[in-house]
């Protein structure tokens, strides 16, 4: 069999279409990653410029200036490292994170779903609350 018989040259194309499509969606998912470092390197960096002003509207010698600073600068560097990480190197040191502290990355998630659950709990109308338009509500109050 040689490869110019039609069905094994309708094999390769589909290989190599299957392979342009492949190196196409790794090339955008690998833009979207970096756009979202970006933006994240940014959201830590306005963090830590907005608690830099709050140290600076505070009197001098207050009591949270060692705090405030010791975050500024732990801030400031996990802003750099995002900066200068590429993100297969960041997924690593996730992984690598969360085999050494399982503990702590589930406690991490339960506090975040915890706080998205009051978050989204709070900005609830009184209306969605559960049991406002209960048709049960009252049916024992039936005289």
């Amino acid at each position: 069999m040689s490869r110019s018989e039609p069905h094994l040259q309708v094999q390769d194309d589909i290989a190599n279409a299957g392979h342009q499509i492949a190196d196409g969606i790794k090339d955008t998912a690998s833009r979207t990653a970096d756009s979202v470092k970006s933006d994240a390197a940014a959201q830590v960096s306005n963090v830590a410029d907005a608690t830099e002003a709050a140290r600076d509207a505070l009197p001098d010698n207050h009591i949270a200036d060692p705090m405030l600073d010791h975050a500024i600068n732990a801030l400031g560097q996990v802003a750099d490292h995002l900066k200068s990480s590429d993100i297969e190197a960041l997924a690593r040191q996730a992984g690598d994170f969360t085999r050494r502290n399982p503990a702590l990355v589930l406690g991490g998630a339960a506090l975040l779903g915890f706080a998205a659950a009051r978050f989204l709990k709070a900005g609830a109308r009184p209306d969605d609350v559960a049991g406002a338009h209960d048709p049960w509500a009252n049916h024992l109050e039936q005289s």
